[in-house]
């Protein structure tokens, strides 16, 4: 038996060589080139992964990790007693933090709200508010009515006065006159003397204009009707917004104000529906003092209905807080050279700029042109028909 050393068999010195000598490579017959053997006893490894905000390039092969540590085994009742152990996570948490945690699962999975869950509770905290908003809405209506007519009977008062198509265009330029200089009037006026006193104010002065075209024998004469008419009836867009924003929250106002301003193309539709009926039996006359009449009715039950919410004699007590429910800062009185320098008052008058004219081109020379170019007469069955359909698709749009 081979001797030993230091307690282990003394190995042949042929095999102690072998393990101190370099691997040899090893030949392969289908190949070539040689590789050597400790290539194939290296243990392969998974690419290492770069870790985030490092770079992606090449990096050196590290140990193999788990992807996730080791869940840390759950406490027993045996484990409590002994000094160290951790309770499980849900012993751990603290009260609010379940609260909040089964508050939130409780949400999600209770059932969301209809649209007309959502209306009828909306109605079920008071209607007074709708109430205001049917005054604004028919305010509104009476407003573009006024402003509709004229292109209506165009044909009638060209024949009548003789009229060329540049005078028309002259009578409505003085309404637009009237109206960019009453914008910038009327909301200053309505915040100082209040909404309720400056809208009665502008819709007598509006409804006299109107019923003073009647009167009217000229163009000049016209002219000098419709600036009267665009100074005083500019207040009906501040006066409606004002109502909208003191009598609903912040979340109806949108939905108040798209309700509103449909009152324009309801307007334009009433106009050419109602108006050949009063022009055939009455006259041209007659259609200018008919709607001054139904702006001084509107006179009557926006005086005597219309308040602010915390003065209104019929507003509940519920719908006051509902509409209250969110303090908003008092508002600060801005100088309009401030106003001047945002940009988003210079974004708002470009968008208005570009989109107005396609409006007023069909509310003043549609009529005209369907009466001209196809021989359309001022009638429901003729000319009113295609001005209703475009009028109502456009009151969908609102």
């Amino acid at each position: 038996m081979a001797a030993t050393r230091a307690g282990r068999p003394d190995l042949p010195e042929a095999l102690r060589a072998s393990f101190r000598a370099p691997a040899q490579p090893t030949r392969h017959n289908n190949f070539k080139n040689r590789v050597p053997a400790h290539v194939h006893r290296r243990p392969l490894r998974p690419p290492s992964i770069p870790s985030a905000g490092r770079s992606s390039g090449p990096t050196a092969p590290g140990p193999l990790t788990p992807a996730r540590p080791l869940a840390r085994p759950r406490a027993t009742q045996n484990d409590k007693s002994r000094p160290g152990a951790q309770a499980p996570a849900a012993e751990r948490m603290a009260p609010s933090m379940i609260h909040s945690s089964s508050s939130r699962l409780l949400a999600a999975d209770a059932p969301r709200e209809s649209r007309g869950g959502r209306i009828r509770n909306a109605f079920a905290v008071g209607r007074t508010r709708w109430g205001m908003l049917a005054l604004v809405f028919f305010a509104t209506t009476l407003n573009y009515i006024d402003r509709a007519a004229l292109g209506v009977m165009q044909p009638i008062l060209a024949e009548k006065m003789s009229w060329t198509a540049m005078d028309y265009a002259n009578i409505n330029f003085w309404f637009q006159v009237g109206y960019a200089i009453g914008f910038i009037l009327q909301g200053r006026f309505i915040d100082k003397v209040g909404v309720k006193r400056a809208f009665f104010l502008a819709v007598l002065l509006w409804s006299l204009a109107t019923g003073a075209h009647g009167l009217a024998t000229s163009a000049a004469g016209f002219m000098v009707c419709r600036f009267i008419l665009g100074l005083t009836e500019a207040a009906n867009y501040p006066a409606c917004v004002k109502t909208t924003r003191l009598w609903f929250p912040a979340g109806e106002r949108a939905v108040a104000t798209g309700i509103f301003n449909a009152g324009t193309n309801v307007g334009a539709m009433v106009t050419p529906a109602l108006l050949p009926l009063i022009l055939g039996v009455w006259g041209w006359q007659a259609a200018f003092l008919c709607m001054s009449a139904l702006g001084l009715v509107w006179l009557v039950f926006w005086w005597r209905n219309y308040y602010n919410p915390e003065e209104h004699p019929r507003v509940k007590q519920s719908e006051l807080e509902y509409i209250q429910q969110q303090e908003e800062p008092p508002a600060t009185r801005v100088p309009f050279s401030q106003i001047l320098r945002r940009r988003g008052t210079w974004a708002f008058a470009l968008a208005y700029s570009i989109t107005a004219p396609v409006f007023w081109f069909y509310l003043y020379w549609l009529p005209p042109f369907l009466n001209q170019q196809y021989g359309l007469g001022i009638s429901v069955t003729q000319m009113g028909i295609p001005l209703i359909l475009i009028w109502l698709t456009a009151d969908f749009g609102s």
